[in-house]
Formats: C-alpha cells, structure tokens, sequence
C-alpha cells in the first residue's frame, strides 16, 4: 500500500484524486477531486484537478465551472488560464477561450505562447488581452479596433490599441509605452 492509499484512506481526497491522476484514471480522479472541492471550495489546486480530470475523462461542459473557479481565485494560475482555453475552445467558445490562452501567454505558460502563435494572435504586454497578429495589409481605411496589435518598430513588444489610446496616444502616430518609438497596426482592413 502506497503513501497516496494510505493518505486516501485517512479521508485526504485530493491526495487520492492525485494518485488516480497519475496514474491516468481522469474519470476516477474527478471523483475524488469533486469531494475535495466539497471538503475546500477556496482550494485552488483542487479546482485545477478536478476541471483538468474532467476534461481529460470527456466532458469539457462540466470542466468549465471548476477551471473557472481556479482562475477567479488565483488569476495568475497559468495553467488555470491555458486549461481553461482548451476545454472553451472544444465548446466553441472561441473569443473566451483566446482571452484565456492570452492570459495564459502574458503569464508565461510556453504552450499558450505557441498555441496564440499558430491562431495569428498576440497578447498585449501591457493587459495581456489577446490582440491579432498578422503581417500588415495595405488598405485605403485602417481601422484599428480593441482587438488589432500594435507593435514597436524597434522592439518586438505588442499592445492592445485600449492600451495605447487609454494611455492618451495619439490613434494618428501611437508611440511604444516602452521606449516611445512608433507603433504600427498589425492588422487593418481590406482596401475599399
């Protein structure tokens, strides 16, 4: 009988539910997870296993609340943050997850960084909301909305444009809020 049974067996169902979640048993480990969320609902780690057990045993609609939970009370939880982007995305709810993978991003979680990368998106360094981030696209009208990158001409730093303009730019020539230099759009309409 190893230290997790032992553990289990004193009524510690966190410690069950990550004994069953290395071993792979996603299903099993929800359910030990879910009484330790019922033991401490303010259990951070209990909220992050419990939506990631969920969402690795298939039912991505239920892993929600808990990962949601996790990230309400502790919003620097990366992994919070990219987990719950993965199970927003498979339920379609594409804009909510890409603020979390930004997030996610901003707080450094690699795979998010890549993940934003491959969807054409950014995260402002300033807010870390995601911004689009595709090459520039010559146009008669540029518009320059919440969602459009702004980056720096000399430093490969990117901002929102709520960023930029909250900060009193100029929306004609916004400069960098961290050297000051140029910003350009990274996306703009299509030609008239």
């Amino acid at each position: 009988m190893g230290i997790f049974s032992r553990r289990a067996q004193d009524g510690d169902p966190f410690e069950l539910g990550m004994s069953l979640w290395r071993q792979g048993r996603g299903a099993e480990a929800a359910k030990a997870f879910k009484d330790a969320v019922r033991a401490d609902r303010r259990s951070v780690d209990a909220q992050f296993f419990l939506g990631a057990s969920l969402a690795e045993a298939g039912d991505a609609k239920a892993a929600v609340a808990p990962l949601a939970k996790c990230v309400e009370l502790a919003p620097a939880h990366a992994d919070g943050h990219n987990t719950l982007a993965m199970v927003l995305g498979r339920l379609g709810r594409t804009r909510e997850s890409e603020v979390h993978l930004a997030h996610a991003a901003y707080l450094g979680h690699p795979q998010a960084s890549e993940t934003l990368r491959e969807l054409g998106l950014g995260h402002c360094r300033r807010c870390g909301d995601p911004v689009e981030r595709e090459a520039p696209v010559e146009a008669l009208v540029r518009y320059h909305g919440p969602r459009v990158g702004m980056e720096c001409e000399k430093c490969p730093t990117v901002f929102c444009v709520r960023c930029v303009l909250g900060n009193g730019a100029s929306g004609v020539a916004p400069r960098c809020l961290e050297c000051g230099t140029t910003l350009r759009a990274l996306r703009t309409t299509s030609p008239l």
